[in-house]
This record gives structure tokens, sequence and C-alpha cells, in this order.
């Protein structure tokens, strides 16, 4: 973090970044500009000052974009671009200045750079004005997320047809603002904190004054408004973690250097803070003793039994406990990817299992309330999540597959008192077994009319294990698999387990309403608003009717037109071909929608019921169909 003048230690640097009051707007650029105090160690609120200039930049009184701005005196934007070539501050404010005209330039050449239109609430003070906030960053607040080097020259000027008008140097000046971060979602208690500011150049610190924006232009009502837009800052404020300011000022300096004396430093914090303040480790244990790479399939798994972790990153360094993670830049992030995280998943309430209980109406067929939503529980740094990240990873010997995960599995179970199987867990099987091998990439777009169905590149090439692992009803069985697991509506479960186990071999146990499934009609065409369109297209004799829906073969080669289907749910069902034995073999899943009659009968929204919004059975399969003896899947 060296810059002209400052050291590695100095208090305070800025970061030229893609900016707007903290939140994330999907943009695509940024640049770090790291500049440093000219007392190195110091705390003085000022930066690499020019003769004309000092700069209160983290000063409380700095206002917003929407307000009244600070002049950085005494400079116009001619004696700026002068300044630049011997003052770091002054260069960077002329870095933002040039971006905020380029932006400004694009939009009058008819590019759109993340707009939207809103307008301010009267509590503000500020009314009659119509807002259009362009913003380019990807930067949450506090990280560093995307980084390059910064040039003293000004960044390349690009070339547009359509001129703007701009302003003679000599006729602007640049004025600053500030980019608060208010996170009342996280932290209510927490005050508003800078984490950069704004350059805007124009003829008055008013919004309105500024480039770009406009006053007294009527609308299509015919009233006058001022249109004012919001470009976001692109200068950032970094201090060091013991600066005075850091309660001010979120961003920290980061060190380019991780064997150097301040990186040294900003792991020994962060490892006093969690000895003080978590409970993740003995007080008696020793400080690290050795680097293992985390991200090889082999080793990966270290990361999970180990309670904490320093990573390496091109960017910064993280720190990882039990409790959190923390970024050299400040940020503090979600815990995840941790044996506290994946043991808390494991022993979670039984209601909160799968989809859950949903109220409401489902508006598309075949799915509950919730249509495809985010499941969280077990996929949310819970054990589904291990399994699917770990299936997409290459191993030298398929055979070590569940070898690699034995030493998570026992920890588990130490900690849960859960029952293992070859990969699944006891406690929460169902959810386990309803996995299914995305082999290509699948994309379900809603369109006008329904849904737009689209299948991408190759992903794997599944088969068999060539020598004995694992259960048909496991993951493990396969090899070149990606699993993903799909969540089951736990709250109307229409199979039951009866006993499991992997000792000798593994036997699966159940009851529940097992269907022929037979291949579609060749000319079947599903209707567009109906979810199906990535698998192959069947049809189920129900109780109600004749239901349609799709189904995944496990192995494209064991792919036949007619199969057995063990619901567990309402809509889904893992399929079944016999075995030897009176037994039977696993072979794939389907999901099947509601039969014709049972659509008429109770559409999914009628206009006239009372009340007109009501939970509607989202599956084809009912109480009126016969629940099997028990059947013994191997």
């Amino acid at each position: 973090a060296k810059a002209a003048g400052g050291s590695e230690t100095s208090a305070a640097a800025i970061e030229a970044t893609n900016r707007y009051g903290g939140k994330d707007t999907g943009g695509t650029s940024g640049v770090d500009i790291i500049a440093s105090s000219t007392s190195a160690g110091s705390d003085a609120a000022e930066v690499a000052e020019c003769d004309g200039s000092k700069a209160p930049i983290w000063s409380g009184s700095i206002d917003g974009e929407q307000r009244k701005s600070w002049a950085y005196e005494p400079l116009r934007l001619a004696a700026l671009r002068t300044s630049s070539t011997t003052c770091t501050l002054c260069a960077m404010i002329l870095y933002a200045a040039l971006r905020v005209r380029d932006d400004i330039s694009a939009k009058h050449n008819g590019e759109r750079r993340g707009a939207w239109i809103t307008f301010s609430p009267a509590s503000r003070g500020i009314v009659d004005r119509r807002f259009e906030e362009t913003v380019g960053g990807r930067f949450l607040a506090g990280t560093n997320m995307a980084t390059g080097a910064f040039s003293d020259s000004p960044p390349q000027k690009r070339e547009y047809a359509k001129k703007y008008p701009f302003a003679s140097d000599d006729a602007v000046r640049p004025y600053l603002f500030g980019s608060w971060w208010i996170p009342h979602e996280f932290h209510p208690s927490v005050l508003p904190q800078l984490v950069g500011f704004g350059v805007r150049l124009g003829t008055s610190p008013e919004p309105e004054d500024g480039e770009g924006n406009q006053r007294n232009v009527p609308n299509d009502k015919g009233e006058l408004q001022n249109l004012v837009t919001y470009r976001g800052t692109f200068l950032r404020l970094r201090t060091r973690f013991d600066s005075p300011f850091a309660s001010i000022i979120p961003g920290r300096l980061i060190s380019k250097d991780s064997s150097s004396f301040m990186a040294i430093e900003k792991i020994r914090s962060w490892l006093d803070n969690c000895d003080t303040h978590h409970i993740c480790c003995p007080k008696d244990t020793l400080l690290p003793y050795r680097v293992v790479d985390v991200d090889t399939a082999g080793s990966r798994w270290e990361r999970y039994l180990s309670r904490r972790a320093v990573h390496f990153c091109a960017d910064q360094m993280y720190f990882e406990c039990n409790m959190c993670t923390l970024a050299e830049d400040g940020s503090v992030i979600a815990p995840h990817n941790n044996l506290h995280l994946i043991a808390l998943r494991e022993t979670m309430p039984f209601e909160k299992h799968g989809l859950g209980s949903a109220t409401g109406t489902s508006f598309i067929e075949g799915y509950p309330p919730f249509i495809e939503g985010d499941p969280i529980g077990l996929w949310n740094d819970g054990w589904l999540a291990v399994v699917q990240d770990y299936s997409q990873r290459d191993l030298t010997v398929n055979d070590d597959k569940l070898n690699a995960l034995s030493g998570l599995a026992n920890r588990l179970a130490n900690l849960t008192g859960d029952e293992y199987l070859a990969g699944i867990w006891k406690s929460h099987i169902f959810e386990d077994l309803f996995w299914r091998v995305r082999s290509r990439e699948e994309v379900r777009k809603q369109v006008p009319g329904g849904f737009e169905h689209s299948i991408g590149k190759t992903l794997c090439t599944p088969k068999r294990a060539a020598n004995y692992r694992a259960p048909t009803w496991s993951w493990a069985c396969l090899d070149d698999a990606h699993i993903d697991h799909i969540p089951l509506d736990y709250s109307r479960l229409v199979a039951s387990l009866v006993s499991a186990s992997t000792a000798p071999s593994g036997i699966l146990i159940m009851r529940g309403p097992l269907l022929t499934l037979r291949k579609a009609p060749a000319n079947y065409k599903p209707d567009p608003t109906l979810p199906l369109g990535f698998g192959i297209f069947m049809t189920a004799q129900t109780a109600g009717g004749l239901s349609y829906g799709e189904i995944f073969f496990d192995i494209t080669s064991e792919a036949r037109d007619e199969c057995l289907g063990l619901f567990l749910d309402p809509s889904n069902c893992i399929l079944l071909t016999p075995a030897p034995g009176g037994k039977y073999k696993r072979i794939g899943i389907g999901k099947f929608l509601r039969t014709e009659e049972q659509m008429k009968s109770n559409p999914m929204y009628d206009p006239d019921r009372k009340p007109a919004l009501i939970f509607t059975p989202y599956g084809p399969v009912t109480q009126s169909d016969v629940v099997t003896s028990p059947i013994t899947i191997i």
C-alpha cells in the first residue's frame, strides 16, 4: 500500500472504486488508487495535500451526493489537471472527475449503465426533483472484490459519436461528497460509515448545477422538474485497523506482502480477537504450525475440520473461524464452510427439513408457493452443500470418494449422534435420497405465455463405479457425476422409512405409493405454462387420473420406456427397476404434475373462491393412491 511520499504503515489510504452508498450494483469496472498520508504512521485527517488545498475527506461533515457538495478549493478543473502531476490526491480526484464525464458522454450516446429512476421522499427536504441514479460499481461496502493498478495518467479517453457540450476547464470546479454506508439491515445499532467520496464537476455546490444535470425541465404533465443523475463515488477511504478513524471508516489498508510485519500483525490481531470473543478454540491451543492447500480435492476437507484458517488470496488475506470470516480490507463475511455450521444444520428441527410447511397459492404447477426459491437448511452450508461441491471435483482415485469424507463424517457423527449411511444421514434421509445427476447446463426462463427451456454444454458423463462402493440409492455409487439435491415438500411426505443400513451392504426399506411410469406418446408436447422441458416425458396412472411429468436417469444408458416410481411427496419420486431376490435398484428421479381432472376441479387460481388465495396441492399423488408394502432397495 505504498504511494508517493508514504509507507506501508501510513494511517489512511484512498481507493478508487465504482461505489454508490455501499450498495452492490452489478457493474463491471473498478480501479484501485492507493495513496497514503505524507506522514508515515500519522492519523492526521489530511492526505497527500497540494499547495492550495487541505482536504478533511473523512470528516463527518461531508454530505452525500444528494446534498450540497464540498468545494475542493481553490482549484478549477484546469488547475486540477496541473496539480495532478505532483499531488496524489489531485490525481485521484481528476481520475474520478474524468470517469464521471465518461459516464455523461456514454449516456448522451444512448448507453445505459445500470440506471434506474426513483423519487426522493420529501422527508429529506428535497422536493420536485427527479433522480436518475446511474451507478457502475460491483463493490459491497468494505470489500475489495475487483482491483487494478493506478496510473498517474488520466484514464484512456473514449471517442463518442455525439459530443456532450462540457463547459471549459476554467468554468467548472470539482465538488466532493461522501458515500455513507448505512448497514441498518444487519446492524441496527451501527452508525452510518463513510466508505468513500465522489467528485462532481459543476458551477455550484448544488447537485442541479453539476455537469449532466438540468434545472426546470418540463415533465409529461408540463410541470417543471430538476433532473439530477446520481453517478456514485469512485474513491474509497481506507485506514489502519488501529486508527481512531476506524470507527467511522470501515475500509482497511491491505498489505501487498503477506510476509510483512503489517500482515503478521493483522493475523495476530485476528487470532487475539477470536481468542477473546469466540469459543472456536480452547485457550491453550497452539498457534498454527502448518500450511495446507485447501483448494484441491484431497485436502479441501481439512478446511471443514480446521477451527480457524487464514486464506492467502490474490487480492488480500482472509481469516476464517467458526463464528465469522474477516477480510483484510475490513469486510465481515457471514460464516460458511465450517464444521460448526454443518453440525448446526444437521440438528435443525424436523419441521425445517426440506421446504417446510408453506401457506399461500402456487401459480406454477408442480411447485409449492415458494416456487424454485433457494432452499436453506441443509443446502445452505449444510451437508447437501458439501456433497454438491464435492461431486464436482476431480478425484485421482475414484474409489477414495467416501474415504476422503470419512474424517468429516466421523466428526459429524460424534457431534450429532446421527447415523452415517454411505454419504447419506439417517435423520434427514429423504432430503439426502432425492438427488439427481446434473449432466448438462439447464436454463428455465419465464417468457410471455409460459416457460422457455434451453440445454447448454455437457458438465459430466456419469457412470457406475467399477467396484462396489455404495448402494444405488447413494450418490456415492457413481463416478464423474455432478450431484444436485432437489428440495421436497417435507410437510406432505407420502413415503416412510422402515429401516436403513450399510452393513454388510446397503439396504433401504421404505413404504409409499409405487406407480408404474410409462413413456409419454411421441406427439406429447407440454403446455408452455408447465415447467417441463429438461427430462424425458413420462406418464403415471394415479388414483386421480393420468399424470404427465418428466424423469431423469442417473445413467443415460439405463434409460427405458417403463419403470417404477416410489413417490416421496405428492409430486416427486425415485425411479426403481426390479433386482434379483424381489429387491429394487434406483435408476433416477422423476417429477409429475397434477392430472387434467385435478387441475379442473381445483384450479391454481379461482377469483370466485372465498378466500381467493388458498393453498393448492402441487402433485398428483393423494391419499387415495395405494401405499405399497415395504420394499427393499439395494
